[in-house]
């Protein structure tokens, strides 16, 4: 279907006059509209057009743009001027005036046109900068500065051409329910702004003697709105909807920021300018359309980064997200959304450890980072001894917070091991477990690698030890860390001291990534490894992903 077969009747023009005068008379109105001067400032600073306030006054003179309100100290006698006010000496009009046919198009009219009378107020709403864009666009002429460079009898004969069939363009009936078409489909978005301000906005606007009275005159339009939009029709609505926001993208194609602005408080964005912003804006008008096209239809239709121009999957969100939806105000969602694009600095993963060395150890490779959160359980695991309790809550708790848990335990008790069992059969667990045999230091290192270690320690401490006899000796036939660390301090208090919390952690990390090349397949790199990707890796696709509840492993 063409596009002249989703214009308006005559039947549903009014009905939009009636919307803007009760909006005027009811005073509902949630975002403050702009003199022309305003207007030319805004326009400008989102690049969606160069007009002057002078420039705007002359485009409405000519209706080629569209007031939401006029304010005149004298009655108007203008075709499509409608009255709907009265005070204190002046006339509320709105407007659905159309260009006027001519002839020989409107080129050099601005010679003809009239003074702007003094007594005479014209306020437009934000969104009519969707319809300056559109005049800017389809009256400037396309003929491209490298043409004047290298030709410039050839730059003449074109911008000739040009010139010629813009007035034959400008004198066709098509084209004036054009430009009457770009301001009908803002004008909707407008009369429909007011009850969806405090959802885009997180603010309401008090335009009464309290916010109870300003929520019942919003609740009322709402109310009437939806008669109007059901005249209309879905099928219409959606056509106007994929149009504003084919125009945001062709304005500014940087989609994935469009949605991060939107996503912005309101304080923020309106700080934002260029084409972005322009673009921007005219989303807000697309997401006007689909929350009331939703309400009033009782259906569910895409978010505007599904609409226009774009190709998102909506399956794809679904699973990266966790929601179809980014914009209904689930905070959870949006930091899936946030951290994909690796913009999240809040915490990603925690990490939760029953010992110091495996704290320490894994403290120091991630020290400089703020996406990983450590939490020493020391043995606190078992839930049947009463102390592990919080550990499973913590678990529920990041599952909630859609927070990776990554879990390093011995396999020296065995109410640890029948706790993470416990934890993965009810799917308390997206992430990871690692199980060290008999325990951290040994499930690492060798006893060669761990006596170099300590060795190193001794020389940066000042320690003297005997590297060739007694200490090798009495080191020979331990076989698990707590066994290591109390020979170490039968041999040496001071050395003894070196070998636990702190010190002893960060010198068994530092250790692993000198010696890399030898480590890559080794628990303690698999663990920096996993915690390191839970940056990266999308939450709700993890979820499917099983964990074997012997192993910790990932299983197809």
């Amino acid at each position: 279907m063409k596009r002249q077969d989703y214009y308006l009747s005559n039947i549903e023009i009014p009905l939009l006059v009636n919307l803007n005068a009760f909006i005027e008379i009811h005073n509902c109105r949630q975002t403050t509209l702009c003199d022309a001067k305003k207007l030319s400032k805004l326009s400008k600073d989102n690049e969606t057009s160069e007009f002057s306030e002078e420039h705007i006054r002359q485009l409405w003179q000519l209706g080629f743009i569209n007031a939401d309100l006029i304010i005149s100290e004298h009655i108007l006698d203008t075709e499509n001027l409608i009255l709907i006010k009265e005070d204190d000496r002046c006339y509320h009009y709105t407007d659905i005036r159309k260009l006027q046919p001519r002839k020989d198009g409107y080129c050099g009219i601005l010679d003809e046109l009239e003074e702007f009378p003094n007594d005479i107020k014209l306020f437009f709403h934000p969104f009519r900068c969707y319809v300056l864009y559109h005049i800017e666009r389809t009256l400037k002429q396309g003929v491209h500065t490298m043409v004047y460079l290298k030709n410039h009898d050839g730059f003449n004969i074109i911008h000739n051409q040009l010139t010629e069939a813009k007035i034959q363009w400008l004198a066709t009936e098509s084209t004036i329910d054009l430009f009457f078409y770009w301001n009908y489909i803002t004008f909707i978005s407008i009369l429909l702004e007011p009850p969806t301000h405090s959802i885009i906005h997180q603010k309401i606007t008090i335009t009464h003697k309290t916010i109870e009275d300003t929520e019942k005159a919003i609740m009322q339009l709402h109310h009437e709105s939806k008669t109007v939009l059901q005249q209309i029709g879905i099928e219409k609505l959606q056509y106007f909807r994929d149009e504003i926001c084919r125009d945001a993208d062709r304005l500014d194609k940087n989609r994935k920021l469009h949605l991060i602005i939107r996503l912005m408080n309101d304080q923020s964005r309106k700080y934002i300018t260029g084409k972005i912003a322009g673009a921007v804006l005219f989303k807000e008008q697309v997401e006007i359309y689909r929350r009331h096209i939703e309400e009033v239809f009782e259906t569910k239709i895409p978010e505007e980064d599904e609409c226009g121009f774009a190709s998102v999957n909506t399956k794809y969100k679904l699973e990266a997200h966790g929601s179809y939806r980014l914009l209904d105000g689930e905070r959870i969602v949006v930091n899936q959304f946030i951290r994909g694009l690796g913009l999240d600095y809040g915490i990603r993963v925690n990490v939760y450890v029953e010992g110091d060395t495996e704290y320490y150890a894994i403290k120091t490779e991630f020290e400089k980072t703020n996406h990983v959160n450590i939490i020493n359980l020391k043995g606190a695991f078992a839930e049947s001894r009463g102390k592990g309790l919080s550990f499973r809550e913590n678990l529920r708790n990041d599952k909630n917070s859609k927070i990776f848990s990554v879990i390093v335990f011995d396999n020296d008790v065995s109410d640890n091991v029948r706790a993470m069992k416990k934890a993965i059969e009810d799917d308390e667990v997206v992430g990871r477990f690692f199980i060290s045999k008999p325990d951290f230091e040994f499930e690492n290192f060798s006893l060669e690698e761990l006596s170099d270690i300590v060795i190193t320690l001794s020389h940066e401490y000042g320690i003297d030890i005997d590297e060739n006899s007694k200490f090798l000796e009495l080191i020979g036939e331990v076989r698990s860390g707590e066994e290591f660390k109390k020979v170490i301090t039968q041999y040496s208090n001071d050395l003894g001291r070196l070998i636990k919390g702190k010190i002893w952690g960060e010198a068994l990390a530092i250790y692993a990534n000198e010696h890399y090349e030898d480590f890559q397949e080794r628990t303690i790199i698999k663990i920096f490894h996993m915690i390191s990707a839970c940056k990266s890796y999308s939450y709700e696709l993890s979820k499917k992903v099983k964990i074997n509840p012997e192993t910790g492993n990932f299983e197809c």
